[in-house]
């Protein structure tokens, strides 16, 4: 009688306590997958590109870099709990290694995903914006949201740079084509900057917070103008005038440097010297 009612009543027990455990397991599992299940990326880019991978909380699921450069600085970053704290760690590496300083202060932020990307940029800027305020000098944070643009996705991968970057250098063509993209995607994002600050150029789709510097050494500046323009020291001086000033790239003239003053013959390239903060 009392082997007949455990057989009665214990075998839906036993049923239900299995599938417990299979729909436990089973809730287990997808949280794991959607902890763990790329959602978005954000990117952070100086002279190296770094690329956070994000589940769809937010969370950090790995820090890689995008090109050679962030790949030998990723190694050295720590992912962080959170967005915040990956960011504050990428930027802090990007100081370390000197790529970001006082004299380069410019980063370039990409966000890319599904859906609400511009919420997720919004949270990387304020905290690129919180990393800076806590560091020594200020800096010029650009923010974007990844182009789905084929040309700029085909610039991307044929130059290897970041659809970010594509996006800059292709606001800059669209009003100034006196370069090459290939020239142009060799600059750094704060050389880019400085240059459409030179043009006078407005980017479409990219915001600008802060100012971009590039702060040089009298005699550096000296050495970078003669290497180019192939003319001596003292005549680089005497013709530029070089004193605690940046140095940018001008178009082509012919026989006169920016203050109206001769150049020597066959010095097609001239530089502009001017303190970024009044440009």
């Amino acid at each position: 009688m009392q082997e007949s009612y455990r057989k009665k009543h214990l075998k839906p027990a036993a049923a239900i306590a299995a599938a417990l455990v299979i729909i436990i397991g089973a809730l287990v599992a997808l949280t794991v997958v959607h902890n763990n299940k790329p959602y978005a990326t954000v990117s952070v880019e100086s002279d190296e590109c770094l690329e956070i991978t994000l589940n769809r909380d937010s969370r950090p699921l790995s820090i890689q870099g995008a090109d050679n450069a962030g790949k030998r600085l990723a190694q050295r970053i720590e992912k962080g709990a959170d967005l915040s704290e990956a960011i504050d760690n990428i930027l802090d590496g990007m100081r370390e290694s000197g790529s970001l300083s006082e004299g380069s202060n410019t980063v370039l932020i990409t966000a890319d995903a599904p859906e609400n990307a511009e919420a997720l940029l919004g949270d990387s800027f304020e905290a690129a914006r919180n990393s800076f305020t806590d560091s020594r000098y200020s800096g010029a944070i650009l923010t974007t949201v990844a182009s789905d643009d084929k040309e700029i996705l085909r610039m991307s991968r044929r130059y290897h740079i970041s659809v970010g970057k594509a996006e800059m250098i292709a606001d800059i063509l669209q009003k100034d084509k006196t370069y090459s993209t290939q020239m142009l995607s060799r600059l750094s994002v704060n050389d880019l900057n400085l240059f459409s600050m030179f043009r006078r150029i407005r980017y479409d789709n990219i915001e600008i917070f802060g100012t971009s510097r590039g702060c040089i050494a009298p005699e550096e500046a000296i050495g970078y103008v003669s290497a180019q323009a192939g003319f001596t020291d003292a005549s680089a001086t005497a013709t530029l005038g070089v004193d605690r000033y940046g140095l940018l790239p001008l178009r082509q003239h012919h026989g006169k440097d920016h203050a109206g003053g001769r150049r020597p013959d066959g010095v097609r390239r001239g530089y502009r010297l001017s303190e970024y903060g009044d440009l």
